[in-house]
C-alpha cells in the first residue's frame, strides 16, 4: 500500500518524495519515530530513546535496523539489574558518521587559524562525556 502510494505521488502528481524501506527476514513492526530526530535520522545519528534519569551510572548504546531492539532490551536490563541509565541511539549510517568525522579532520588540519569543525557524532553524543559508549551490529 506504501509502495502503491509512493509510486501514484511521484509518477501521477509529479511530487519529489522520498521513502526509505527496510527488509529484513523478521517480522516486526517497526516503532515510531521520535519528534525532533530527523536532522539526525539523514545525517546518521539520533536518540532513540533516553534512560532513566535518576540513575547514577550512565551508558549509551548505539545500534542499527534489527538490532535495536537488543539494545532496548539491554537498556531495561542495565536499568533494572545494574542501577546504570542507558540511552539508545540508532545510528542509521555508521558509513556517514565515519565520512563527516574525517571531513571535518581534514578541514582542521588545513585550516589551523580558522575556529576548528566539531564532527556530527562528536556534537550530538560526547556531550554524554561520562557515560561508556557501546555499539551493537547484527551484521
Amino acid at each position: 500500500m506504501i509502495i502503491a502510494d509512493g509510486m501514484r505521488r511521484m509518477f501521477v502528481e509529479n511530487e519529489e518524495v522520498f521513502y526509505y524501506l527496510t527488509l529484513y527476514n523478521e517480522n516486526y513492526a517497526m516503532p515510531t519515530m521520535p519528534e525532533g530526530v530527523e536532522e539526525g535520522i539523514l545525517r546518521g545519528l539520533y536518540k532513540f530513546k533516553t534512560g532513566p534519569e535518576t540513575l547514577k551510572l550512565k551508558a549509551q548504546i548505539l545500534g542499527s535496523g534489527p538490532i535495536i531492539r537488543e539494545a532496548l532490551r539491554a537498556q531495561q536490563i542495565l536499568a533494572e539489574k545494574y542501577d546504570v541509565a542507558a540511552d539508545v541511539w540508532s545510528a542509521t549510517s555508521y558509513k556517514l558518521l565515519r565520512n563527516d568525522a574525517i571531513k571535518t579532520a581534514r578541514w582542521n588540519m588545513l585550516h589551523p587559524t580558522m575556529p576548528p569543525r566539531v564532527a556530527f557524532c562528536r556534537a550530538t553524543i560526547v556531550r554524554e562525556s561520562k557515560a561508556r559508549f557501546f555499539a551493537v551490529s547484527d551484521t
